[in-house]
């Protein structure tokens, strides 16, 4: 017995145990210093895989080495093309052919060569955007390189450029790389010889200590909640224990938000407030998401466990009082929902538009999942609410406090000047009315919550659509302000990376180092070189001053004035620092954007020491190409948060800026003439903003969000909450009845059609979004073509004389790219004959190294080896993927001179967002269909069932003791054939009625007949002896004659009466009306025969069931309380006079059954007497008949019901009488 204790214990307590130990575990965890990934292991992984890649570059050099000798190279490259291209991408391997120390092929151009003819000596070197081991083999005059890149390093990161390592190193967590030996793990080539070390990446490590620890805590959470479960089963709480009980939850969680437990959930995204704060209590997402969850699992614990008193208990004023404190309380909770809505909604950063459903992050979906959570509190309120105060509050009372309620808030929000809040505040009265409405009228259904869904669903919709339209508002102001401030960030970016170029531009220093240099020169090599692209929107003028020189000052009174003088006092004046030195924002009074320029030059010879003062000036209404996120180190805030955002810049009515895709007016427009600083308005279905300073204005503009937009976010937020409470009501049934799902015929084919649906619009979907990607990629290429043609069409022109590119100056061939640039809104590069760049449009790709100067190999191959007359592929610049396009340029002699590249990644950002709108445009309209397909299959099973709904009901009605009405059915299909049997059956129910009822009437009397003679023997019998004894005493003449008289009499009367008590029984039998089948009240009965035995003195009758319940059966009144009166007496007889009785009844609903138990603690029945116990002539008591049983089995069986007993010799007996209940009552929440 004792070594079975602690396996009983841990067997009791298995819940908590595993609780404690992954709580343990997930906290050590996080607090431990231990590697997960240990360094060492993972090096030695990650210098095997090197290896490998070392012998598969070696042998496929020897294979290469191979078709180069024998001359089929060209053959074999075509032969093998796809595993060629995928070599870099899969294997992480780049080849590069060189023939007398000129590159001849290569098979990718991610990497940038360095131009040292002796580079690859190195055995690891940073090619300037990625980290490779250089491996060699050379054979006379060929040279084989294999380059194996480790590890990125572009000179900035952003979305498009991480610096991480080869996607097909296989390694379990990111490490970093040094090139010093002393520190991290060393790697080493299959030589031997040392290339680089790894180190281990903290933060990483950090990250899958901390998935670790999430995942012991979350299953931590997931046992406690068993063990609660478990603890509390079958429990109830008192209002007392649960206050107690959220007492220690809510101090729990004060604690671990105020001592900031487990720390490392505080480096997890959702718990830093950059994305969301609200406040002291809510400082982040992930706060509001444990805080809410908390709250929600008290309510379903209040819900499930505290059991409240009826409010048909308690006075009528009682109860109008806890009726007024649960409406105060809702409402309460109704403005706290509303309230921390909108707080998601203004205090974060992300957006909730579900219409634009592939823009929701993460962050957006948990956003939801607290909203519904928080709905799912308030039905549980509401239900609660209405469970108490039901037969006692009526709707129609409810719905006067409700207008109560809402004629004291409603003026109270309008004078605050909060007026948004109206129509929410009319939205939740809607929802408490009409969920109140439906508990107390009818039986609840699923599709009564479907409802009260809808109207949530609608709230959300409207207020997010007002709410995110006020915060665009708001941020468009921001954005008007600083476009007011003529700044330009994109154009700062640029000119602080050009003042770091034009320091170490030596040709622009030999120019300035000239003693005599032509000013036009400097110009033209500024405006060339450094003045194209996103910078060509600026015109600028230049100044070059030395520390004595002057400047002339134009005007009505011409003077000369120390140039530094000069322009620091302009500055002074009318500059303001940026964050790039020697970098000024001017102000400028007739519109535009102005900056000013300052850097000095020291140079060696010529002039001493030389200062730039340099001038931007933007141009009117000019609009370039735009500057490609690859090129930008981080995003520029609001002027890229929006895709679709307009936005014009007027001075002195003129129109000066313009941007996007609304059509500006020129000339002031009427909407300008106003006074107020900001002014917002709709016109030709856009929402515009305008902003007044001075002589300036600001407009900014977006499109309206129609109604179709509007319907495709109830849609989704509709459906996201349909699934997110049927799946928790599902698992929720496997903790505590919640709603009772009944998967019967109608359900069925809801199922089946929402399932035939869903696959077929999934499938019809995914195709759809499919072929749409396919013909906008074709749509793109031949764009592009066509694009293409015409740039090819504009260089021929300009460059229709020349028969070799030679005879142009580099800068002319520049400066002509930039210019068809511009024309054309795409970028151009320009190759010659050998797959090297000639020249570019936008030279700061190949500046900062982020791809080779040369073809990319896959293009190369296929116009100049396979003289391909056009090739449009897909390239990669990191992780952009864009469009590029190749023709070949030939010349007046009809000679090949170039190879004219269109790379299309400026645009591909707005490609990929036009895409994505016709993608989510698709996905919107299949998710309105279906919900429309949801509805339809409600709808067209209730079609369906209906006439089986209609059979069900007249079956249910079928009473064999009066004539059964037909069905007239009109239909020809199977309903028919079955309303056709149904009415046969009828027919011959009406026949065996008669038969068994003649039938049954003389079994029941042959019974009665053997159960009389019975009866009637048992008192004859001692008659006759009593009167022969009497007879020989008289003969006798014995003396006490008169005494035996005496007592012949009174035995003789004594059995007389027996005789007549059995005849009045028999009587009552024969005499049974017929029974009348009506809607009986269960409960009424019970409480009716429980009274008459109330006043019992040695027996307690008790009761255990709710007394305002109404559960029907169909019965007859009088027959039931025959039953129970019988059962309760028999109960009662049973118990002993020397015993203290107790009889106690109980009721059970479950499903569409209704037991009713009626237990003792008397003698109990003998196991040799429980067979005979509803025999006719049978019975344990000293006198009575034996047809009360009898009887009582007749009347229950007579309505469908069941009876039977349980006893214990000794301790007592349980009859259980079971009856079905006419309308399955189906609670929605227990």
């Amino acid at each position: 017995m004792i070594k079975t204790k602690p396996a009983a214990f841990v067997k009791g307590n298995k819940y908590a145990i595993l609780f404690l130990f992954f709580t343990l575990a997930g906290w050590v965890i996080s607090q431990s210093k231990v590697q997960l990934h240990e360094s060492a292991q993972v090096a030695y992984a990650f210098n095997q895989q090197l290896i490998e890649k070392e012998h598969q570059a070696e042998q496929w050099m020897d294979t290469l080495f191979k078709q180069l000798e024998n001359n089929t190279f060209h053959s074999w490259i075509n032969r093998n093309s796809y595993t060629i291209d995928n070599w870099y991408k899969d294997k992480g391997l780049a080849f590069y052919v060189f023939k007398e120390n000129q590159l001849w092929y290569w098979t990718h151009n991610a990497l940038v060569l360095p131009n040292d003819t002796l580079w690859y000596h190195a055995n690891f070197q940073n090619l300037g955007n990625a980290w490779s081991e250089v491996r060699s083999l050379k054979q006379n005059n060929l040279l084989l390189i294999a380059l194996i890149p480790i590890k990125n390093s572009y000179p900035y990161e952003n979305e498009y450029l991480k610096n991480t390592f080869h996607p097909s190193f296989k390694l379990k967590c990111p490490m970093s790389l040094t090139v010093d030996n002393s520190q991290g793990k060393p790697i080493y080539s299959k030589e031997g010889t040392y290339l680089f070390s790894l180190q281990n990446d903290q933060t990483c490590e950090h990250k899958s200590k901390t998935r670790l620890a999430i995942f012991l805590l979350l299953t931590a959470l997931i046992f406690g909640l068993l063990f609660i479960r478990e603890k509390f089963k079958g429990q109830k709480f008192s209002i007392n224990q649960f206050l107690v009980f959220s007492t220690v939850l809510i101090v729990l969680r004060a604690l671990m938000q105020i001592i900031q437990q487990p720390s490392f959930l505080g480096t997890l995204p959702v718990f830093q407030p950059q994305y969301f704060a609200f406040s002291v209590l809510f400082p982040s997402l992930g706060d509001l998401l444990i805080t809410i969850s908390l709250l929600v699992y008290l309510l379903l614990i209040f819900y499930s466990k505290v059991e409240l008193v009826p409010a048909k208990t308690i006075p009528a004023w009682q109860a109008n009082f806890t009726g007024w404190i649960w409406l105060l309380f809702i409402a309460a909770y109704a403005a706290l929902v509303h309230i921390l809505f909108y707080h998601l909604l203004i205090d974060s950063n992300f957006h909730y538009e579900a219409y634009d459903i592939l823009n929701l992050s993460v962050f957006s979906l948990i956003g939801y999942f607290i909203l519904m959570s928080l709905f799912i509190g308030l039905v549980l309120l509401l239900d609660k609410a209405a469970n108490q105060l039901k037969g006692q509050v009526s709707p129609a009372r409810w719905l006067q406090w409700v207008i109560i309620v809402l004629t004291v808030v409603s003026p109270i929000l309008y004078v605050s000047n909060q007026k948004e809040g109206l129509i929410p505040t009319f939205f939740f009265a809607l929802m408490i009315v009409f969920w109140y409405w439906i508990r107390q009228k009818f039986s609840p259904r699923f599709g009564m919550v479907i409802i009260l869904i809808a109207l949530f669903s609608a709230y959300a919709t409207y207020f997010i659509r007002v709410q995110n339209h006020s915060k665009r508002i708001e941020e468009s102001k921001v954005l008007a302000v600083n476009l007011a401030r003529e700044q330009d960030p994109v154009a700062e970016v640029i000119i602080g990376e050009m003042l770091q170029t034009l320091h170490s531009d030596s040709t622009l220093i030999d120019i300035l180092q000239e003693e005599w240099f032509r000013f036009d020169e400097l110009i033209q090599y500024l405006n060339s070189n450094y003045f194209t692209g996103y910078l060509g929107r600026y015109n600028f003028q230049l100044t070059l001053c030395n520390p004595t020189d002057s400047v002339l000052l134009e005007g009505t009174d011409e003077r000369w004035a120390h140039c530094h003088s000069f322009f620091d006092t302009l500055i002074s004046k009318n500059g303001t620092k940026t964050a790039i030195p020697g970098l000024y924002h001017l102000k400028n009074r007739i519109g535009g954007i102005n900056y000013f320029v300052e850097t000095t030059f020291y140079l060696t010879s010529g002039w001493e020491d030389v200062t730039l003062f340099l001038e931007l000036i933007s141009k009117p209404n000019f609009e370039v190409l735009g500057y490609p996120e690859l090129l930008l180190e981080k995003p520029l805030g609001l002027y890229s948060s929006y895709t679709d955002l307009s936005f014009a810049k007027y001075t002195n009515n003129q129109l000066v800026e313009h941007s996007g895709d609304y059509p500006y007016a020129l000339d002031q427009p009427a909407y300008l003439q106003t006074n107020d600083e900001f002014k917002v308005f709709q016109e030709q279905d856009y929402d515009h903003l305008l902003y007044q300073t001075g002589e300036s204005a600001v407009l900014v503009s977006f499109p309206m969000v129609k109604f179709y937009n509007v319907v495709i976010s109830f849609t989704y937020i509709f459906l996201f909450l349909l699934f997110l409470v049927t799946g928790l009501l599902i698992l929720g049934n496997r903790f505590t009845p919640i709603i009772d799902f009944q998967f019967n015929i109608r359900n069925k084919i809801v199922y089946s059609l929402i399932t035939l649906l869903l696959v077929s619009l999934i499938i019809i979907g995914g195709a759809t979004v499919f072929y749409t990607y396919q013909q906008y990629e074709r749509t793109q290429n031949d764009l592009l073509a066509e694009k293409m043609q015409s740039v090819l069409i504009e260089i021929e022109h300009k460059l229709s004389n020349i028969t070799t590119l030679k005879e142009l100056e580099p800068t002319y061939l520049s400066s002509l790219l930039v210019k068809f640039s511009n024309v054309f809104y795409t970028d151009i590069n320009l190759y010659d004959t050998n797959g090297y760049l000639l020249s570019t449009s936008r030279n700061e790709i190949f500046e900062k190294k982020l791809t080779s100067p040369k073809m990319h190999a896959r293009a190369y191959r296929e116009m100049v080896i396979n003289k391909k007359a056009r090739v449009v592929h897909k390239e990669h610049i990191g992780n952009l993927e864009y469009y590029s396009a190749y023709l070949p340029f030939v010349g007046a002699n009809r000679k090949l001179l170039a190879y004219i590249n269109l790379p299309y990644f400026t645009r591909e950002v707005v490609f990929r967002q036009e895409l994505l709108r016709v993608v989510v445009a698709v996905i919107n309209i299949y998710a309105f269909l279906i919900m429309l397909g949801i509805a339809i299959a409600i709808y067209m099973s209730n079609r369906i069932t209906e006439p089986l709904r209609m059979l069900q009901n007249r079956i249910n009605k079928i009473d064999l003791s009066k004539k059964n009405e037909r069905i007239n059915y009109k239909g020809n299909d199977e309903i028919a054939q079955l309303v056709y049997e149904y009415n046969r059956m009828l027919d011959a129910l009406d026949s065996s009625a008669k038969l068994l009822a003649k039938s049954e009437r003389e079994l029941a009397w042959r019974e009665m007949a053997q159960q009389i003679a019975h009866e009637i023997k048992n008192p004859l019998t001692p008659m006759k002896l009593s009167t022969q004894q009497l007879e020989r005493s008289w003969v006798n003449k014995d003396a006490d004659f008169e005494q035996r008289l005496k007592r012949f009499t009174s035995n003789l009367i004594e059995q007389i009466d027996s005789l007549s008590a059995i005849a009045s029984a028999f009587s009552q039998f024969a005499q049974m009306p017929q029974p009348r089948t009506e809607k009986v009240n269960l409960v009424e009965r019970l409480m009716q025969s429980t009274q008459l035995f109330k006043e019992c003195t040695y027996v307690e009758v008790d009761f255990d069931f709710d007394t305002h319940q109404a559960i029907y059966i169909k019965a007859d009144n009088e027959r039931m309380l025959q039953v129970f009166n019988n059962l309760i007496k028999n109960a009662i007889q049973a118990i002993p006079p020397t015993k203290q009785g107790k009889v106690h009844l109980k009721l059970n609903q479950k499903n569409d059954k209704v037991l009713v138990s009626i237990g003792d603690n008397g003698v109990g029945i003998s196991k040799e007497f429980e067979n005979n116990m509803f025999q006719p002539n049978f019975t344990t008591k000293s006198s009575g008949t034996g047809l009360g049983l009898a009887i009582v089995k007749n009347i229950v069986e007579e309505f469908g019901g069941s009876i039977w007993f349980e006893s214990e010799y000794g301790k007592g007996t349980t009859f259980f009488v079971s009856f079905p209940v006419i309308d399955t009552i189906t609670r929605i929440y227990s």
